[in-house]
């Protein structure tokens, strides 16, 4: 499962131009952008989306995915993921969701009701370029998934307050990488993770771009960082499954970085800046 993993991120960087430059031949021959859906990321990058979602279901086998990204909004999507036998019984390297603003209510039951058997790496995305609000709707919907992501979970680009941040860093609290990107987060008092991460097996905690000052600031106000980190460390058993944090483009400077953990007992993790 590792290597899928490091395949999965080693790729990444060549998956986002690959879609953008499909996006952009799709809108100037004035087509729809469709579901992307890839049989095998990992060499040519087929783009079985087809004319329309119909075309794209019969193009492809459950056992043939191996990454596939949805628009919550778009209504080919939600016409494709009412196909529920091909999503809701298979197991996808990565799968990813991207949400809009003005995304409806009902939107939360259909990621319940078509989300696939088995994850290994999920990616809720605000898609925008600036955090925006996380409905609670959708964050107990993403929740009640847990137990289907099995080794990253990543959520980026969203406001969530503080009780909302620490049932996601505990409902999560199995898989090993645990991604928190650009995202503006509310954390005015220290959290306590005690038993809230009891069994935890997070390896990698990642906070890339949560620092910028469109999100927390963090270079001017490091404050609500340093209340995360000592929450962190309140838990025993992260303290021994944590191996890397992760704060690129965080405003973050190694020196802080560094005092930081090592001051409140991650002495032995590696920071990433």
């Amino acid at each position: 499962m590792e290597s899928t993993i490091q395949k999965i991120e080693d790729v990444h960087e060549q998956r986002e131009s690959y879609e953008e430059s499909v996006q952009t031949e799709e809108k100037a021959l004035g087509r729809e952008v469709l579901p992307i859906v890839y049989q095998n990321i990992y060499s040519c990058y087929p783009d079985i989306s087809g004319v329309d979602s119909d075309s794209c279901i019969a193009s492809v086998t459950p056992c043939d995915i191996t990454y596939m990204d949805l628009y919550l909004e778009d209504q080919k999507c939600i016409k494709f993921i009412k196909k529920r036998p091909l999503l809701s019984c298979v197991i996808i390297d990565e799968f990813r969701w991207d949400y809009f603003k003005t995304a409806r209510k009902n939107e939360a039951l259909k990621l319940l009701l078509s989300f696939p058997e088995r994850v290994i790496s999920f990616n809720f995305n605000n898609s925008l370029r600036d955090p925006i609000n996380l409905p609670t709707l959708y964050l107990d919907s993403i929740i009640r998934l847990n137990f289907r992501v099995l080794n990253k979970m990543r959520l980026e680009c969203f406001c969530i307050n503080f009780c909302n941040l620490k049932k996601f860093i505990t409902s999560f609290r199995h898989v090993e990488t645990l991604c928190i990107f650009l995202c503006k987060l509310s954390i005015p008092e220290i959290p306590d993770f005690t038993k809230a991460l009891s069994y935890t097996n997070i390896q990698k905690f990642k906070l890339c771009w949560s620092g910028l000052p469109n999100a927390n600031n963090w270079e001017e106000n490091p404050e609500e960082l340093t209340n995360l980190i000592k929450g962190l460390a309140t838990s025993p058993d992260l303290k021994l499954s944590l191996q890397e944090v992760d704060l690129r483009r965080c405003g973050v400077d190694i020196a802080m970085a560094t005092s930081l953990l090592e001051g409140n007992g991650f002495g032995s993790v590696k920071i990433t800046i």
